[in-house]
């Protein structure tokens, strides 16, 4: 490499503001001691932040008030640096609080729509369940063997033929025990 290309790249970096420092403070960088700056307001911060939110948020708070305090830069210039860390600890807390109680509104918004959007299916519901405890009640009533070629039918599925093996009886007595729990129930409903 050439002395004069050389010379140019070094002169490019020096213009681009990402281009790093050689390791050494300019005379324009204040110098700010964050150690220092922490175990001076870090207590008193807490405390502001526990008055002021649940205690378990608090730490929380005040770690990220520090966070932006040094990232911007300006706790290094600020009249009153404590002040000013206060500041960004109640900023925080307000958006928190105004977050939870957006996600708040958000949820209960969501819970009328999901109880707005069919009023009939609660009472639906009821009636069903009621209407099953009396048909539970009604075929408690009959023989053992007509509840269950009932069963087989209507809740497994089963034809005749499958029932009737299943109980070991005839495709006809299975008949016999199915229209005797049809004309039951007719009775008893009507």
């Amino acid at each position: 490499m050439t002395r004069s290309t050389f010379k140019k790249q070094r002169d490019r970096a020096s213009d681009d503001p990402r281009s790093c420092s050689s390791g050494q403070e300019t005379a324009k960088e204040p110098s700010f001691d964050f150690d220092a700056f922490y175990r001076a307001y870090a207590k008193p911060a807490r405390a502001f932040a526990r008055r002021r939110a649940r205690s378990h948020d608090a730490e929380d708070f005040v770690q990220e008030a520090f966070l932006r305090a040094f990232e911007d830069g300006a706790i290094a210039t600020a009249a009153s640096p404590q002040t000013y860390l206060h500041r960004i600890v109640a900023n925080l807390i307000i958006d928190e609080h105004r977050k939870a109680r957006s996600r708040s509104r958000y949820r209960d918004d969501e819970a009328d729509q999901h109880s707005v959007e069919d009023p009939g299916e609660t009472e639906a519901s009821v009636q069903s369940r009621l209407e099953l405890r009396q048909l539970c009640g009604f075929l408690s009533l009959l023989p053992l063997p007509c509840r269950k070629a009932f069963s087989l039918y209507y809740i497994d599925g089963l034809n005749h033929c499958e029932i009737s093996m299943r109980l070991g009886v005839t495709v006809r007595t299975v008949d016999r025990y199915l229209n005797k729990v049809r004309a039951f129930l007719i009775q008893k409903i009507a």
